[in-house]
């Protein structure tokens, strides 16, 4: 199948496993046609409740697109409808979850869901729909982002936790003068270079089982941080490798959240390291 029919069908699964209170969120959870329309309002309106749809928007794909931008749009369509005249349907009664119980039910099973190697979801937005006394539609826009996360090590241990997600981003090496001149074979006079320090960057998310775990790790960064520790960084899957890396920064990204249906503490993260001597080639 088509890697779009893929991720849509991934998708729509994924949302088929999410639960409230031990129970399955959603009756029905499938991949239809197109984006929000009044055509899939009705449609949604015909289905078992609580409903959700997953469709595919549109991609960007010219040779000018950004890599930060990069990748495919999905919409998922969460429908709720209470029976009772008094009841809410975005709060729900004691026979429905409510529309915003199942927005939350769902991101807990999509947001950062990695549907193929190397594509995550990006939650983009959320938002009203459409609604009546008895019905209540919203919407999540999610974006496939292309990106390889990779097991990182540093002095061949993973420092940032066996279970972090992080992608590697090397920088370019560069060149400087140095203050001296030498005499070129021309008789001229012309500054000498020296090779820059080469910055390296680990980004992504510190994952671990609970807060006291993410604490030992981010204590163990900090250590590392303090004492300037020097060693190797290595790619296994990929087989990159960098000699003679300092740790030089950790910086936290927002706060910690929770992650995987609520079963994992995460930190989004940077770690920065700097290469005094680039000319030491894995």
């Amino acid at each position: 199948m088509a890697v779009l029919g893929d991720i849509e069908n991934a998708m729509a699964a994924r949302l088929a496993t999410a639960t409230i209170g031990g129970q399955p969120a959603f009756a029905t959870a499938k991949g239809v046609s197109g984006g929000y329309r009044p055509l899939l309002r009705e449609a949604l309106r015909r289905e078992r409740m609580p409903a959700a749809y997953v469709a595919f928007i549109d991609e960007p794909t010219a040779p000018e697109t950004k890599p930060p931008v990069r990748g495919a749009h999905f919409v998922v369509l969460v429908a709720e409808r209470v029976l009772r005249q008094e009841s809410d349907p975005r709060h729900g009664d004691v026979g429905s979850p409510g529309a915003f119980a199942l927005l939350e039910a769902a991101r807990s099973r999509l947001d950062d869901y990695e549907p193929a190697a190397g594509l995550r979801l990006v939650n983009l937005h959320q938002k009203f729909v459409d609604a009546d006394d008895r019905s209540a539609v919203y919407e999540l826009l999610y974006r496939v982002w292309p990106i390889i996360d990779e097991r990182l090590l540093f002095d061949r241990q993973p420092i940032a936790g066996s279970d972090s997600r992080m992608s590697l981003e090397v920088g370019p090496i560069e060149f400087e003068t140095d203050g001296f001149h030498a005499a070129s074979p021309d008789g001229m006079s012309e500054p000498r270079l020296g090779v820059k320090p080469r910055q390296i960057f680990w980004r992504g998310r510190i994952r671990a089982a609970s807060h006291a775990a993410v604490n030992t790790i981010e204590v163990d960064i900090e250590r590392a941080v303090l004492t300037q520790a020097t060693g190797e960084i290595s790619a296994p899957s990929s087989g990159r490798a960098f000699r003679e890396c300092v740790l030089q920064r950790y910086e936290r990204q927002g706060p910690r959240r929770l992650d995987d249906d609520l079963r994992t503490v995460c930190q989004d993260a940077e770690l920065s390291f700097s290469q005094p001597d680039p000319s030491k080639l894995g």
